[in-house]
């Protein structure tokens, strides 16, 4: 059986223990919070900066002034953008191969933009002709596509891994150059920008 205290003052002691108790064990609690919390932010923005030295390394040979000619045949056997050669509108350039799984995040969003702002999409060791347009129709795509089977153009536009994407302006100067995942919304802020 436990003692009852027997005089008031034994009562208060035990109470101001208590009350002491709960508050080391509040700071306590609060410091791991904050400690989590700094190591959360420590961890994050190590990750960032190691994305960006990866991102920077994979573009450091991409072009980045006036960009090559597209007056190429695209797998449809039309000239590349012919739908839009008198429109002054920011453009574009995506290369990406049907082999590549981060291409398969980034394609649906080149897809979504294509009817706001011309895009052509550069398919890198991907196959035929036959094999792209097969690829196009499954995914539902119908962005203009050409064929880099032997690697020549993506060399010329200096792309070392895809997807890669060129933004260029109205007068094909390029704007924007990125490699890796981008989403849509980023893609759309970027065109925006070169269309300023």
């Amino acid at each position: 059986m436990a003692k009852l205290p027997s005089t008031e003052s034994e009562l208060s002691l035990k109470d101001k223990s208590s009350a002491w108790r709960v508050s080391i064990l509040t700071s306590l609690i609060k410091l791991k919070q904050r400690r989590f919390w700094l190591h959360l932010l420590r961890d994050l923005s190590l990750l960032m900066i190691i994305g960006f030295a990866i991102s920077s390394y994979q573009q450091r040979h991409m072009l980045k002034d006036t960009a090559p000619a597209l007056d190429l045949i695209t797998t449809q056997g039309s000239m590349a953008l012919s739908g839009h050669v008198n429109e002054p509108k920011a453009k574009l350039v995506y290369f990406f191969g049907t082999w590549c799984p981060v291409c398969r995040f980034t394609s649906p969003a080149v897809h979504a933009i294509t009817s706001e702002h011309p895009t052509i999409a550069i398919a890198l060791a991907s196959g035929t002709d036959v094999q792209i347009n097969e690829f196009m129709t499954h995914q539902a795509y119908n962005f203009d596509v050409i064929n880099d089977d032997n690697g020549a153009i993506s060399q010329s536009w200096g792309v070392q891994a895809v997807p890669a994407f060129y933004i260029l302006d109205s007068e094909n100067n390029i704007v924007f150059v990125t490699s890796g995942a981008s989403s849509e919304w980023g893609l759309r802020f970027r065109l925006w920008w070169a269309n300023l």
